[in-house]
This record gives C-alpha cells, sequence and structure tokens, in this order.
C-alpha cells in the first residue's frame, strides 16, 4: 500500500485514540520519509584513471566497465542522476548500489571503494568500501539514515553539483562493474504558514491601507509571499517572515471585499489566509476654502511670491490650482500636509488683476474658490519703503493707524 496512503491512516487512527494531542499542529506526511526511488547515471567519466567501457554501469546487462589490475587506485566518477530534490528538502540518507564481480575467487576478492561530491566534483565525502569476489552480487553503500558524514541540501543533488566515484583498489586482480545505482531518502516537504495580522476581521477601511502579516515555515524555508483582493490575480507583497501590501481602496467599490494572503516555500504553498473587510470612502469632504496673502501692489515685470493655505476635514494631503488674474494658471502643485503653507510666484503687466484658488485632496475632492484678492500694478513707480510694503500687504491695520492718529491729534 501507498506510504501516503498508509500515513493518512494512521492519522485518522490518532484522532480516534485521542492521540492527536501528539500530532496537533503537524504534516502527518511529516512522519515517513520519502525516497527518490533508484537512479542510474547518464553522464560518465568526467575522471577517469585505467578505467575502460564506463558508459556499461548505467543498465545492469552484464556489459562491464573494468577496471585494470595497475597495482593503483583508479578512479572512475558518473553523475547526472536526474534527481528532482529542491532547498528545502531534508536529506536523511543515501545509499549507492553497486552490481559487480571480480575475477578474484575466495577467500581473495578486491575491494571497491564509493564517494560522493555536492559541488560538481571540487569536494568529496569520505569513502565507504564493499569487497567482490567472483560472483556478481549487487552492494549497498550507505543506508536511509547514513548522510555520509555530512548535511546536504536537497539542490546539491542537481545534475551539475552531484557525483559519485567508484575506485577500484590497488590489490590484484580486475574489477567488473555491470551497474550503478543512487538513492536517496529525504523527509517530505511541510508546507509553510500564512497569518494576516492587519486589517483584522470585520474592519471599515478607507484611503491607502498597509496590509500586513507573518509567514513561517516547518522546514526554515519562505521563498515568496502573495496578496490578491476579492478574485483579483495574485500579486508578491514585500518581505517573506515579516510581509506587507500596500492597497488603495479608494479604487474599490464601498462594500465588502476579502484579502487573500498565501506563502511558498519552494515546492509548496501554505493555506490561504482571508480576511474580509468594509470599504468605506464615501464620507471623504473636501478641503476648506484656501486664502491668499501677499503683496496687493508692486512693479509690472517683477515676479511676486504669494502663499496658500487651507486644511483637510480628513487631514488628507492637499494640491493647489491658482489663477493670476490674467488668463495665466499655475496648474494643480503639491502636495501639501494640512495646514502647511504653499507658495507659488507669478509677475504681471500693468493694471489690475484678482488672484484666486481653490484646493483638492488626494481623492479629488475638490474645495471651493477662495475670495478674491486683488492686486494692482500700477504704471508709477512704486512704493519702495518696507513700511509701507508691510503695510500695503496688511490693509486690515489701516482702520487701526487711522483710529491711533486721532486719538494722539493728529
Amino acid at each position: 500500500m501507498n506510504k501516503k496512503i498508509i500515513g493518512i491512516l494512521i492519522c485518522i487512527l490518532f484522532v480516534g485514540s485521542n492521540m492527536i494531542s501528539q500530532v496537533a499542529g503537524k504534516d502527518c506526511n511529516k512522519m515517513f520519509r520519502d525516497d527518490t526511488s533508484w537512479r542510474s547515471p547518464t553522464i560518465f567519466g568526467l575522471i577517469i584513471d585505467e578505467w575502460n567501457d564506463e558508459n556499461n554501469v548505467a543498465h545492469s546487462d552484464n556489459a562491464y566497465a573494468n577496471d585494470y589490475d595497475t597495482g593503483e587506485e583508479d578512479e572512475l566518477d558518473v553523475s547526472a542522476f536526474g534527481f528532482n530534490l529542491i532547498f528545502t528538502d531534508i536529506i536523511d540518507g543515501i545509499q549507492v548500489s553497486v552490481e559487480a564481480r571480480s575475477n578474484q575467487e575466495p577467500p581473495d576478492y578486491k575491494t571497491l571503494y564509493v564517494k560522493l561530491s555536492w559541488d560538481g566534483g571540487s569536494s568529496w565525502t569520505s569513502t565507504q568500501q564493499q569487497d567482490f569476489s567472483g560472483t556478481e552480487t549487487t552492494k549497498i553503500y550507505g543506508s536511509p539514515t547514513n548522510t555520509w558524514g555530512r548535511t546536504w541540501a536537497g539542490d546539491e543533488f542537481s545534475d551539475d553539483n552531484f557525483r559519485v566515484m567508484i575506485i577500484g583498489s590497488s590489490d590484484p586482480g580486475v574489477l567488473f562493474v555491470d551497474h550503478i545505482q543512487v538513492r536517496v531518502f529525504y523527509t517530505l516537504n511541510t508546507p509553510p504558514n500564512i497569518y494576516i495580522i492587519y486589517p483584522e476581521e470585520g474592519d471599515r477601511i478607507s484611503g491607502e491601507i498597509t496590509i500586513s502579516g507573518d509567514a513561517n515555515d516547518p522546514d526554515g524555508n519562505i521563498e515568496y509571499v502573495e496578496v490578491k483582493i476579492d478574485d483579483e490575480h495574485w500579486e508578491d507583497a514585500s518581505g517573506t517572515i515579516n510581509w506587507i501590501y500596500i492597497w488603495n481602496t479608494t479604487q474599490y467599490q464601498n462594500e465588502g471585499h476579502t484579502i487573500f494572503a498565501r506563502s511558498y516555500d519552494g515546492k509548496d504553498y501554505s493555506n490561504v489566509d482571508k480576511v474580509n473587510v468594509t470599504v468605506d470612502n464615501g464620507g471623504n469632504q473636501p478641503p476648506d476654502k484656501p486664502t491668499i496673502d501677499g503683496l496687493i501692489t508692486g512693479k509690472p515685470g517683477v515676479s511676486y511670491e504669494y502663499t496658500f493655505t487651507t486644511t483637510d476635514p480628513d487631514d488628507d494631503q492637499i494640491y493647489y490650482y491658482v489663477e493670476w488674474g490674467d488668463t495665466s494658471v499655475q496648474d494643480w502643485f503639491g502636495p501639501f500636509k494640512s495646514g502647511e503653507t504653499a507658495t507659488a510666484s507669478h509677475s504681471w503687466s500693468q493694471g489690475h488683476y484678482e488672484i484666486r484658488v481653490k484646493a483638492k485632496d488626494t481623492k479629488g475632492a475638490e474645495s471651493e474658490w477662495s475670495d478674491p484678492f486683488p492686486i494692482t500694478m500700477p504704471r508709477n513707480k512704486a512704493i519702495n519703503n518696507p513700511f509701507f510694503n508691510w503695510l500695503q500687504s496688511h490693509p486690515y491695520l489701516f482702520p487701526l493707524l487711522q483710529k491711533l492718529l486721532q486719538n494722539l491729534g493728529l
């Protein structure tokens, strides 16, 4: 019976026998080791020393690769087994199967050593050995729990990285190798988890919000997190273990919406977490009527700076649009914080003009026009006395100054 089916049945038995507390929060498949099945090499002899017919080790067909009796240790490496393991797979053990014989009869034998590489032949494990006599036999190096003295990552079994080296001993005799195979034992990947922290179920939201959450993986690897709204396409979030996603709710209807999130560990997706929220951007209010301040008279052809100020009831940022009174405009500029002063400059020909300005918030709601701000660019030379210039820009002080002069009898 298939191991995975057995695993599911055992998990069901645990639930029925009050043993669920011992496996709660664990993937039942995690209790069972999987393996790649036996795989044969497809590349031969990148390193070859006194072996011939090396391609014969690909199949069990009584056609042999043989090692000359040179009196030295002779090497042959094979690779490209076609494993499809990934970084997150936990490697539990490696077996190498060698079907071979020698020309020695008992009690004599010929020793064959095996070692493994994980980086394309730059580094090797220590060797394991088996002895072969005149009768062809299949012998196993390693075991389902033997990792050959190191901790492996799944991607080290790629065709470029993983190699097997067989080494004929310096003992007298000739080795005849019919077939080499490798089987890798690994723990089934446990899918990751995902959690949406903000917003919470049932929240009412508006404007641009930052969706945030956490993700984790029992095997220690999260490649990416994805988020989608309603039935839209999945989009990448920023971050993995702690992640965020920016959502502009003003582009959606004022109604209920569902946020979905999932994570991926390189092999499996997590469960999908979801939160139901209500978008409510209908209460947005436009900015208040803006005000203008600046000189009320000046020289024709000279650029003067004017300031514009307003506040937004929703504390949204603000843009301004200015009509200078001479058919020219200052198009929308900003944004500015609510209550922050904005400035713009302009020059006029000789004459009388009225400046006016309006504001809009980041949601597009526009204020009413400001009160007209009259200015004059007279033909005669403008007064250049600093006190009079200041007084002209604050006309509301004239009545106070007049009353003061009257009280002084002047």
